[in-house]
């Protein structure tokens, strides 16, 4: 090997070397910050509750109920929302709307018995999503006309005669 191999040698291991102790200093200073100084250097919680509450609610004493004025403007705020937002959850929708699920649930109530918003999944995974073209789900809209036909089957056996 010449000289030039030797030195060009020499400087990639010399910076590899250095860079080696660069990426541990890293994963050290990561695991302090996740582990102990992450955890004090946080700030401390404050008294104010951790969602952000719209003004009604703020300002209305534990247990007051909302008049048909704030009903009526949540459930309004909602509609847009959906509408504009369709296949979210009640969790992000709250969140997105500064509120907590419980105030959401009447207006829900209310949308969907207008037939105003449709939703999918159960549970937890419900989302929400406008109606299509303001009418009811088509699988409710169908168990009528299956029924009027005759085609509807009871006990999961059509009664012969």
């Amino acid at each position: 090997m010449n000289e030039i191999d030797r030195q060009i040698r020499e400087r990639v291991d010399a910076f590899v070397r250095e860079l080696s102790e660069l990426v541990r200093r890293s994963a050290v200073d990561a695991v302090r910050s996740a582990l102990g100084e992450g955890l004090l250097s946080q700030p401390a919680r404050s008294a104010e509750p951790r969602r952000r509450e719209s003004a009604p609610r703020a300002a209305r004493a534990k247990g007051e109920k909302r008049s048909p004025d704030e009903i009526a403007r949540a459930t309004r705020q909602l509609q847009e929302f959906i509408t504009a937002n369709p296949g979210r959850g009640v969790e992000d929708i709250a969140r997105a709307l500064g509120t907590v699920t419980r105030e959401l649930n009447l207006s829900i109530r209310k949308l969907l018995a207008a037939n105003v918003i449709r939703t999918e999944g159960q549970k937890r995974a419900t989302k929400y999503f406008p109606a299509r073209g303001g009418a009811a789900p088509a699988a409710k809209a169908t168990a009528p006309a299956a029924r009027a036909s005759g085609k509807a089957k009871k006990g999961g056996r059509r009664a012969r005669g």
